[in-house]
């Protein structure tokens, strides 16, 4: 319990969350929200599995990563909804690039490779970090536009 109070006196929210607070989100800003979530606890299960803190085998380390709620949404409605911003089409290359990571960081993991399961978590923790800015950016620069258009009017 001690250890609870003393983490809660210290504990600050992160700086994009304190950014989001004060700016009207709608509902077509969801799915960036949703995949910035799935990304970092997708990243956490596969570290925890690398770490041996998993009794899961990287079951969502699917090369496909269409069959990932992020891709399917980036196939289905998110290329051509978020189209008009930059960087969008190579969120979707980060995005493959670390499915084919993850597979071979659970191929390692299973074959008893743990120093280079390690490794190429370290590789795909990079990735990871850069392809959460890059929603990062995508959620300013969406929410940006959106708060000029409503002043317009």
């Amino acid at each position: 319990a001690d250890k609870v109070a003393a983490w809660v006196r210290q504990y600050t929210t992160p700086a994009m969350w304190r950014e989001w607070s004060s700016l009207r989100w709608s509902l077509n800003h969801f799915p960036v929200l949703v995949a910035r979530y799935d990304v970092d606890s997708w990243m956490q299960r596969l570290t925890d599995l690398v770490n041996g803190l998993s009794v899961q085998h990287g079951e969502d380390a699917d090369e496909n990563y269409s069959q990932s709620r992020l891709g399917a949404w980036y196939l289905r409605t998110g290329r051509e909804q978020f189209a008009r911003f930059a960087g969008v089409s190579e969120l979707d290359q980060l995005h493959r690039e670390m499915h084919q990571r993850a597979v071979q960081v659970v191929k390692a993991v299973r074959e008893g490779k743990d120093s280079q399961a390690k490794s190429m978590l370290k590789d795909l923790q990079h990735e990871a970090k850069n392809f959460t800015g890059a929603l990062d950016l995508l959620s300013r620069h969406v929410l940006t536009q959106d708060r000029e258009a409503t002043t317009q009017f």
